[in-house]
Parts: structure tokens; sequence; C-alpha cells
């Protein structure tokens, strides 16, 4: 049963306040994650052979940039496990040692908190939940589980209208398969399990639902949880979550798409093409069929994808962030195994470089969209 049950990412909230309260002299839970994506966006690629060594490095940086910070025998992973959890923070796992960088909504999270774009930086935390999912890196526990337990809380929100706060503490965490989904789908009281460890139960309670509160994606009276209208705004730009998209079957993962995508300008598409005389700009030895307008076939591709517009605090859809690519060079970009990918984005990077140094952007950080971000949907670069 354990290895069945949600489990939250060690003893922390990831949030306690909302984003306008972050304040470098005040110790808060909000401010010290703030600090902690700085730690990870200042220093880019943290290599790490032994995890201790992480956590020294942080505790340095806490105490040298973080006023508010205080010392105690708090255990210092427990401040960036739930980055993980969200998928603001990513592990390349390599032989000698691994590797952990800012994800590109990590990135994302921390240009809309510095510009002051509290209600985005609400929106890119809604977004990031949308994904996160057992099994899970900051997680390891939870081993017997393929599923996505915020697109259950908020079917569940979405049907009710209300969860109650008795069934989270002591059922939520409890669903595991579909057979259990639809038990839930017929009535809060349909759902019979139970279970004897009431610490793992609360656990999820304590640390996460109470993070969605202080990020205003829940609110709460004395005996349920709701959406907050923000939070329902920002779900219906997203395809309805359904129970299909709540669980990895057999490694088949349904995507959430976004509804309502970011409009791209389609002139500049043909600007892109007529910029690389009509040939692809990976390979121009790539032949394409001719068109009905007289034209070879080719594809706009953002090297930034259109995901990133407004989360990022640049311009996505702009002539400098644009490839014309064929078809097979396209896809290879996108579902080629990792070695050539790689060759692929470094080619990119180069043709693109002035755009990508503008924004802040590495060579490495590219490479860490493409190969740990993957997830996102391919019709949305």
């Amino acid at each position: 049963m354990v290895n069945t049950v949600w489990r939250a990412p060690g003893n922390s909230n990831i949030f306690d306040l909302n984003f306008d309260k972050i304040n470098p002299k005040e110790n808060n839970i909000t401010t010290r994650t703030y600090f902690v994506l700085k730690f990870f966006e200042v220093n880019k690629n943290v290599s790490v052979k032994k995890i201790t060594e992480l956590n020294s490095k942080l505790k340095d940086f806490l105490c040298k940039n973080y006023p508010g910070f205080k010392k105690n025998n708090t255990t210092i992973a427990h401040f960036y496990k739930p980055l993980i959890f969200y998928g603001f923070l990513d592990i390349l796992f390599q032989e000698d040692n691994d590797i952990y960088c800012l994800s590109a909504m990590g990135k994302g999270l921390i240009q809309q908190i510095e510009d002051n774009n509290f209600e985005k930086a609400e929106e890119i935390f809604l977004a990031s939940t949308l994904d996160v999912s057992f099994p899970n890196l900051a997680t390891p526990r939870a081993t017997n589980l393929n599923l996505f337990p915020f697109r259950i809380l908020y079917l569940l929100l979405n049907k009710y209208g209300y969860i109650p706060k008795k069934f989270v503490k002591k059922k939520l965490v409890l669903i595991s398969d579909q057979s259990d989904l639809e038990n839930v789908l017929k009535s809060y009281d349909k759902f019979t399990k139970t279970s004897e460890d009431e610490v793992i139960m609360k656990k999820f309670d304590s640390w996460v639902i109470k993070s969605l509160i202080s990020s205003n994606i829940l609110k709460s009276d004395q005996k349920k949880y709701y959406l907050t209208s923000k939070a329902k705004e920002n779900l219906k730009k997203y395809s309805v979550i359904n129970p299909n998209s709540c669980f990895i079957n057999g490694g088949q993962v349904y995507d959430i798409e976004k509804k309502i995508k970011p409009s791209r300008d389609p002139r500049l598409a043909i600007e892109s093409y007529e910029k690389s005389n009509y040939l692809c700009q990976l390979d121009s030895r790539h032949d394409s069929f001719i068109k009905n307008d007289g034209t070879k076939y080719l594809e706009s591709h953002h090297v930034i994808w259109m995901k990133f517009e407004g989360i990022f605090n640049f311009k996505v859809d702009v002539i400098e962030n644009l490839l014309a690519l064929c078809a097979e060079c396209h896809r290879k970009v996108h579902h080629a195994n990792k070695e050539e990918r790689v060759i692929k984005i470094e080619e990119m990077y180069e043709l693109k470089k002035n755009y990508l140094i503008t924004n802040n952007i590495s060579l490495e950080e590219l490479i860490n969209i493409y190969i740990n971000d993957n997830k996102y949907e391919y019709d949305n670069d």
C-alpha cells in the first residue's frame, strides 16, 4: 500500500505566501524558494558527485545572499526537492556525476516574479502542476503509481465544484488506478479505500495542498477546498481533463494541450523560408516536394518553442527565433535519439546565437529544453 500512496516532496511547502510577499529580509518559504531558484540560475549547471556537496553550496549561497535566511536543522534537500517535484529543476544523470539545472519553466517563473507579473507566475505554477506525475524523482517511495495527481485533483474539483477536506486528508492520496477514480467520480462516498498510515496521508495536504492555496490556485472554508476564479480561468486555457489524461498507460502519456494557443504571425514563416532561399537551414542538401504555389515545402520551427510565449520575458514569435526546416530535420529535432538531437540542437544554437545570447539562453539550457522538457506538445513549437 505504501508504494501506491501519493507522496509529498520532502517535508516542506514550495510556497507559503503569495509571490507578491517575497521579501529578502523576511524568513518565509516562498522567499526561500525564490532564492533557491536563484542559486540554480546563478550557478547554471551544478555538477554533483555527492549530494552533501550540493547541500553545502546551497546553504552557503542562502547565508550570503538571503538576509532573512535563518540557519536551522532542516535538511537542505527539502529546500529543492519541491522544485524537482513540480518540474522547475531538472536532473541530468551521468556516469561520474549528476547535473542539476533550472528547467525552462523554472527560468520563466523567476523572470515573471522579478518583473512583478505575479498573476503570470501563478499561471506558470498551475501549468507546472499539470505535468507532475508519479513516479517522480522527488518522491522515490511512490514507485507503483503511474498517474498525474493534480489532473485528478482538478478533474474532481471541476466535476463537483469542491473537494471535502476530510477526503483530501484520508482518501485522495489513495487513488491509484482508473477504477479508483471511476468510483470517486460516482460519489466521494463511493471510494472506500483506507490506510493506517495517517502521517503519510496528511503530508500531501500539509505540504502540497497548502502550497496551492498560497499560490492562489485553491481557496477553502472550514470543510471544503475550491478552485479560485483565477485558477478556473487558467484551466480553461487547456483541453478538458478527462480520466484517460490522468494516467500513464503502458508508457502512453495523454497530453493536456493548450486550447488557447499563443497566436503566431504566419507572415514570419514565409519570411524565414525566403531568407533561407527555400533550403533547409540544418541541411541544405535535403530536398522537398514542390507545392501548388511553385515553392518547396518547408516547416517553420521556433527554436524556443511557442509553448514559452508569455512564460519568458522576451518575445518568442519573432523572425530571429525561426528556422526553415525540411520535414525530416524538423522531426529529428523532436524525435531522434538523444545523441542525434543534441547535434541538431548545437547546430540550431550556432544559427540563432545572437538571439539566444541576447535573451540569456545558453547552449546547455537549450539542450535541456529539448531533452528534458520534450513532453510539451510537438505542434506548439
